[in-house]
């Protein structure tokens, strides 16, 4: 199968999750690209073992895929990863090289930069010290922007200008049972198909749990199952309804528009209450992450920008994530934002094993929508 994928014109993959699928893909020619941001990590297990056993790193690139603004405030950006690594005991240069001249060659830059030498653009990052890794000074096309941590050039900063569209164009629910998977009377159990987040990694397993049968709908209210409702927002014709396990949270509601890679919006609970309200709490923002508990608002990160980003300072976004960050911590998580994350994967039906969708739940080895409920007793 990987043997036909690389004969295609994809060249390179961010999804790599072992040494061996590193391996594998390097040997066809692919470009691996190996992630450390806030959740996706394989770059720290990966890098040094591919060091150690004496493979080059020509066609490897360093990146961080998803990444929270309060990691980008608190430990930094590609700095932070250069300095992780180095500090698990790959050269500083090596490491340099895998967010240099290897992205620049890869997307066929070379020529202009990725290197100094002449002939290229002057965009050049200079270092206090390769054991620190601390930015000293950086240069564009030449000109200091910025030195010893004060911004000297801002011509390059977004302001204004007309927001992008958040579509809001859903379905119209009326009352919290409608986000409730319905079976109908006389039945006392369900064996339902679950999303299973596998920690660390984006991966689901699919599993098959038994939940209660209340008044005629399936209820997650106790143990560590969770509904989740995934809703139309481009058009407004499809509710998508499921379950997920290994999430954080034990009562209350999140509802989101970071749904990848469509974006719709996605609403985990334990508390169908707290799911609508979280529902129109994100509809009334216009887009962003929505924390409720006990039908009250706790928390919020403003994304009005198509349901995705914000135009607000970094300091206030990442004062809104604390929040979050908060919300995740009182339901006992020690790795507060990577549940956000584990969110906004349990809508991607490209990565195995179940995804739920607005049109439902979806098997991604076979792409065929499942019915949630297994059987019924």
């Amino acid at each position: 199968m990987l043997n036909a994928y690389a004969v295609t014109p994809i060249s390179s993959c961010h999804e790599s999750t072992s040494v061996r699928e590193v391996l594998e893909k390097l040997r066809r020619g692919m470009w691996v690209m190996l992630r450390l941001g806030t959740a996706w990590r394989d770059a720290e297990e990966a890098l040094p073992a591919i060091a150690k056993g004496g493979r080059g790193l020509q066609r490897v690139i360093l990146v961080s895929d998803d990444i929270s603004a309060v990691d980008l405030v608190e430990k930094g950006y590609m700095d932070y990863a250069v300095k992780r690594l180095a500090e698990l005991g790959l050269d500083p240069v090596d490491v340099l090289r895998l967010t240099t001249i290897n992205p620049a060659t890869y997307i066929g830059l070379d020529r202009l930069i990725g290197i100094v030498a002449p002939g290229r653009l002057a965009d050049i990052v200079l270092l206090r010290s390769l054991e620190r890794i601390e930015v000293e000074t950086v240069l564009v096309e030449g000109n200091v922007v910025f030195h010893r941590g004060e911004l000297l050039d801002s011509t390059n900063t977004l302001v204004g200008g007309d927001p992008l569209e958040s579509p809001f164009r859903v379905p119209k629910i009326e009352s919290a049972q409608e986000l409730l998977i319905s079976v109908g009377s006389g039945f006392k159990e369900a064996e339902v198909i679950v999303s299973e987040v596998i920690p660390n990694t984006p991966r689901t397993a699919k599993r098959v749990e038994t939940l209660p049968v209340v008044n005629g709908v399936v209820s997650a209210s106790s143990g560590d199952v969770l509904h989740v409702v995934v809703v139309d927002r481009y058009f407004g014709r499809y509710i998508g309804k499921g379950f997920a396990k290994n999430i954080d949270m034990h009562s209350g509601a999140i509802a989101q528009t970071v749904a990848h890679d469509t974006h719709n919006i996605v609403v985990v609970g334990k508390d169908a209450r707290d799911m609508l309200k979280a529902f129109r709490e994100l509809e009334r923002l216009g887009g962003g992450i929505v924390a409720v508990e006990r039908e009250r608002l706790v928390c919020f990160v403003e994304l009005r920008e198509a349901g995705l980003m914000s135009v607000k300072s970094v300091e206030q976004v990442y004062s809104e994530l604390k929040c979050v960050e908060r919300f995740f911590r009182d339901h006992g998580s020690s790795e507060p934002l990577k549940q956000v994350m584990y969110i906004s994967l349990l809508t991607l039906p490209v990565i195995p094993e179940v995804r739920i969708t607005p049109k439902g739940v979806v098997d991604v080895h076979s792409q065929c929508i499942l019915n949630p409920v297994v059987a019924l007793r």
